[in-house]
């Protein structure tokens, strides 16, 4: 292997790392937007009053 495609291969793993990177950061920003959507959804529900008479010991 000569030091040509090393140099190569460390340029293309640290492009690789990025875009990795960049994926993550869409995803946790999705995971927050669904998030905050369940509790305003929750926060709806409960100021409707759904859900509240609800027998949970049968």
């Amino acid at each position: 292997m000569d030091v040509s495609s090393v140099v190569t291969s460390t340029a293309s793993m640290a492009g690789t790392v990025r875009q990795l990177q960049s994926i993550n950061k869409m995803q946790m920003e999705i995971m927050k937007s669904l998030a905050d959507s369940q509790a305003q959804i929750a926060d709806m529900v409960q100021a409707s009053g759904i859900g509240q008479n609800i027998d949970t010991r049968a």
